[in-house]
């Protein structure tokens, strides 16, 4: 996909977070921008999300 101009460039940010906000329920959702001489050469999203924790109890990992 190539983004012209910079409302193309909004639009696609605003895309990944509506659908982040109608599709995720828990975790952590961020995008960056890349720039190169004043131009944007790159969008990245990254999705986390964390474990659960309770009390008292460590995790194990076994090999």
């Amino acid at each position: 996909m190539i983004l012209k101009n910079d409302v193309d460039v909004l639009d696609k940010i605003q895309e990944l977070f509506s659908d982040c906000l109608r599709n995720r329920e828990f975790g952590e959702f961020t995008v960056s921008l890349t720039m190169n001489h004043g131009r944007p050469v790159r969008l990245q999203k990254s999705e986390r999300e964390n474990l659960v924790r309770y009390e008292q109890e460590k995790i194990l990992i076994q090999k």
